[in-house]
């Protein structure tokens, strides 16, 4: 029996497993076909799991050998990319004690490769970002505010260049911020003294560390430097207002505060996209740019996709697209009004008044969905 082990991309939460599993000792763990449910099945299984190379246990697993391996997807992809970031800002910080070697290049190469994400398929990339709010890994929201950094570039008018800054600052704007990150979103207590004093710093410290690194870009170096500025002159380090806090800064201090109000925190819920966009409107020419948060609204959508919502019929549908209008995005239900899952996701058009939003439900409520929801947004598929 010749035996290999099993690659990243080569498995994936929802998605049939191509060849048989074995362990190192022969032991079957998953026969052809059979499907990994979750993500912790999926740790499991990159953990221990070997591919027979010599043989299938059956005809039909054999011929799945022979066929091309289908390419990875958008969720899939993004894990990968979730495991790029984490190691480029271990080395950022001196963790990994290896030289630091083109990091600035690394960044930019990590922007480039969700940059493609974006332009393969928006609605996927968004839906894995805004479905993946377990915070198992914070630094997933960087790469969700780099997302929505590269949507604003286009109707902004921004250069590739500028573009390609912009999404690289969005990848290390909290840098600064080091492994506080993780303590201050599982704090329940009131901030001590010692940690305000390093939240207001971490701007400067992570510009001052990038530098470090060899990043010279000012577009770059100035967002992650002036990110937490308000147009108000309410933020800081330096309490700059309007016009005078960069357009870079001004974009990513919007998103993230957005990113964050819509994932969970260990002393609050996650708001609703559609609630964390009417705050921040409301916000909008006070702590953020009006002009930019009435954008944020019309590329991200009332409802971005990944958000479930219920009908006026009572049942729940997932937002697979954005639509047209923003309060109007294309629906598969996958839950009918009597609680039962459905074999096969159908459409449904918000703009019948019987398939009506009538509310945004969280994602906690239907645990059940988390294996078929990477499918619904699978380009190979089609849902009549």
């Amino acid at each position: 029996m010749a035996l290999r082990r099993i690659g990243i991309l080569e498995v994936q939460v929802g998605e049939p497993v191509r060849w048989p599993i074995c362990d190192r000792n022969g032991t079957l763990l998953l026969r052809a076909g059979s499907i990994i449910s979750n993500e912790h099945q999926l740790q499991l299984v990159l953990a221990r799991g070997m591919f027979d190379d010599s043989h299938g246990d059956t005809q039909a697993a054999r011929a799945r050998v022979s066929e091309a391996p289908k390419p990875p997807s958008i969720f899939a992809r993004i894990g990968v990319l979730t495991g790029e970031i984490t190691d480029v800002h271990r080395e950022l910080l001196g963790v990994l004690h290896e030289e630091k070697q083109n990091l600035p290049q690394r960044v930019q190469a990590l922007a480039d490769d969700l940059h493609k994400l974006v332009v393969e398929d928006v609605n996927a990339t968004l839906a894995a970002l805004y479905l993946d709010t377990h915070e198992s890994n914070i630094l997933v929201r960087h790469l969700h505010v780099g997302v929505l950094c590269d949507l604003l570039a286009t109707p902004l008018g921004l250069k590739e260049d500028e573009r390609r800054m912009l999404m690289c600052a969005a990848l290390t704007y909290d840098l600064g911020l080091g492994n506080l990150q993780e303590q201050l979103n599982q704090q329940k207590e009131a901030l001590t003294a010692d940690q305000l004093e390093q939240i207001y710093r971490h701007p400067y410290h992570g510009a001052r560390m990038l530098e470090h690194a060899g990043v010279g870009d000012q577009l770059w170096l100035d967002a992650v430097l002036q990110h937490h500025e308000r147009v108000d002159g309410s933020g800081y380090p330096s309490q700059l207002v309007g016009d005078g806090i960069s357009l870079g800064a001004r974009i990513i201090g919007l998103i993230d505060i957005y990113s964050a109000m819509i994932r969970p925190r260990a002393y609050r819920d996650a708001l609703h996209s559609r609630n964390a966009l009417r705050d921040l409107f409301m916000e909008r020419g006070k702590m953020v740019d009006a002009r930019l948060a009435e954008m944020l609204v019309k590329e991200v959508g009332v409802f971005p996709p990944g958000t479930l919502v219920r009908l006026k019929n009572r049942e729940v549908c997932v937002v697979r697209r954005r639509g047209a209008n923003a309060a109007t995005p294309e629906l598969l239900c996958l839950v009918r009004s009597d609680g039962t899952p459905v074999s096969k996701p159908q459409p449904r058009d918000p703009r019948d008044p019987n398939f009506a939003i009538v509310e945004a439900v969280s994602s906690e409520q239907f645990r059940s969905l988390e294996a078929i929801l990477p499918t619904v947004f699978d380009a190979n598929k089609t849902w009549a």
